[in-house]
C-alpha cells in the first residue's frame, strides 16, 4: 500500500468511530478517499455519533455542526456526581445533594434540557436514536417531542436504575411515547417500572425484557405485525403469556430466559403439560413465515421443538445456547425438512449411553458448534455440509478436524 487512500472503504470507516468530535474537522484534510466517504449519503447512513456525557454545558458550535448532517446518533447521559454510594441510611445528606442540584439548575439549563434542545431545537434528519439514561431522565428529555423527528424509524432506550431507589419519580402518570413511523424498538430494563406506553403503528422489530406487565402489552399490541422479536424473560408467567399470542408475520424470533434442566425437568411432571400442549402446537402454527429460531430455554426448547418438526416447519435457521439437551430432542431437529442452518453454543447433550450423538441431516448446509461440552459423530450423515464452525480445545480435536477435511473437501472450516 502506498498511500492510506489505498485502504478499503470499511477500514476507514472503522477507524473513523474511533476519532472524537474536536478531531473529526481535520478527517477531511488526510485523505481524498476519506473526504469523498464522509461526504456520501451512505456513510451519513451508517456512521453513528456517540454523546457520552453529563451534559451540563451547551454544546460547542463544532458538535452542533457535526449534528445536523447525522442520521444515527447514541447519547449516554451520566451524572459525574453520582458515585452509586448511596445508603439508605444516609437520608439526610441525599436529601442536601438533592436541594443542591435543584438549586443549581436555576441559574442554568438542566442536563436534560441541554440534551432536548440537542435533540429537537436543530431539526435533525435522524434516522436512530438510542438514549442510555434513568426512566425519569428520559422522560424529562423527549416527552411528547419524539414525533418532531419525522425520518426517525429506529428508537433504542436504556433505562438504568435511579441514583435513588426510594426517592418519589419527578413524574406521575403515564408517559406515552408516540410515532407514526417508527419501525424498529430497542427496550433495555435494569428494574421494573409500569408508567410507560408505546404508540407506534408501523413497528415491524421490537427487542425487550418483560420484566413488568406494560412490557408484555407491548408485544400483545404488535404480536400480528411484527417480523422480527427478541425477548428476554426473568419471569415464567410471561413466557406463558407469550405463548398465547398469535405472529403470523414473525420471521426471526429469539427467546432467552434463566432457567436449568431441573426447570424443565419439573414442568415435564407437572399437570398442567398436558393442557399446555394444545396451546403450545397453536402457537406454532400461528408463525408459518418463521425462518430463523434462537432459544436459550431450556424450557421454550422442550415446549416447542417437538412441535416444529410435528407441524413439518419451513424453519431455516435454528440456535440453540446455554441448554442441556436430551439427544432425543436433539434427534427431532432432523425432521425440519427446510433447515440450512444449525448453531449449539455451550450446549450439553445427555447421552442415555456413552454413544456419541450423531445427525442425519444431509441436506444441512451450516453447521457451528462452539464450546459444548459433547461432540458430534461427522459421517454421511452430514455429507451436504458446506461450512462448519467448530470450537477445538484440544489436540486431538485437531486431528479430528483434520480428517473431516479428508473426508468432505467440500467443507468451508
Amino acid at each position: 500500500m502506498d498511500n492510506i487512500n489505498d485502504l478499503p472503504v470499511e477500514i476507514l470507516t472503522r477507524i473513523f468511530d474511533y476519532l472524537t468530535i474536536s478531531d473529526r474537522k481535520y478527517v477531511s484534510c488526510v485523505c481524498r478517499l476519506w473526504y469523498n466517504i464522509l461526504h456520501c449519503v451512505h456513510f451519513q447512513r451508517q456512521c453513528r455519533l456517540v454523546f457520552d456525557s453529563t451534559f451540563e454545558e451547551e454544546l460547542s458550535d463544532l458538535e452542533k455542526r457535526i449534528l445536523r448532517s447525522c442520521r444515527n446518533l447514541s447519547i449516554t447521559h451520566w451524572d459525574d456526581a453520582d458515585d452509586n454510594d448511596y445508603d439508605d441510611d444516609d437520608d439526610e445528606a441525599q436529601t442536601e445533594k438533592e436541594i443542591i442540584v435543584q438549586f443549581k439548575y436555576l441559574f442554568k439549563p438542566s442536563p436534560e434540557r441541554n440534551v432536548t434542545d440537542l435533540l429537537f431545537e436543530e431539526n435533525l434528519p435522524l434516522e436512530s436514536l438510542e438514549i442510555n439514561t434513568t426512566f425519569d431522565s428520559c422522560r424529562d428529555i423527549i416527552e411528547d417531542r419524539l414525533p418532531q423527528l419525522d425520518q426517525l424509524r429506529e428508537l433504542t432506550l436504556s433505562f438504568d436504575q435511579n441514583p435513588n431507589p426510594n426517592g418519589p419519580s419527578s413524574n406521575a402518570g403515564i408517559w406515552v411515547v408516540q410515532h407514526k413511523s417508527l419501525e424498529t424498538l430497542r427496550i433495555g430494563l435494569s428494574y421494573e417500572i409500569d408508567a410507560f406506553r408505546i404508540e407506534a403503528p408501523a413497528l415491524t422489530y421490537l427487542e425487550i425484557q418483560p420484566k413488568c406487565r406494560w412490557s408484555m402489552e407491548i408485544v400483545e399490541t404488535y404480536c400480528r405485525q411484527l417480523q422480527t422479536l427478541k425477548l428476554r424473560f426473568q419471569h415464567v408467567e410471561y413466557m406463558e403469556s407469550f405463548l398465547s399470542l398469535p405472529f403470523p408475520s414473525l420471521r426471526h424470533l429469539q427467546v432467552r430466559m434463566y432457567d436449568d434442566k431441573e426447570t424443565q425437568i419439573r414442568y415435564a411432571r407437572s399437570r398442567h403439560r398436558i393442557n399446555d400442549a394444545v396451546r403450545d402446537e397453536q402457537f406454532v402454527r400461528d408463525m408459518p413465515k418463521l425462518r430463523k429460531l434462537l432459544l436459550e430455554s431450556n424450557l421454550m426448547f422442550f415446549r416447542i421443538g417437538v412441535l416444529l418438526a410435528k407441524c413439518n416447519h419451513q424453519l431455516e435457521e435454528l440456535t440453540l445456547e446455554e441448554q442441556q439437551i436430551d439427544y432425543a430432542q436433539l434427534k427431532v431437529v432432523e425432521s425440519l425438512p427446510k433447515l440450512k442452518s444449525l448453531t449449539l453454543f455451550r450446549c450439553e447433550v445427555l447421552m442415555p449411553s456413552p454413544v456419541l450423538p450423531t445427525l442425519n441431516m444431509p441436506h444441512l448446509d451450516k453447521l457451528e458448534l462452539f464450546y459444548n461440552e459433547s461432540s458430534i459423530v461427522f459421517n454421511e450423515g452430514l455429507s451436504g455440509l458446506k461450512s462448519l464452525k467448530i470450537s477445538l480445545w484440544t489436540e486431538k480435536n485437531n486431528k479430528i478436524l483434520y480428517k473431516f477435511v479428508k473426508i468432505f473437501p467440500t467443507w468451508n472450516i
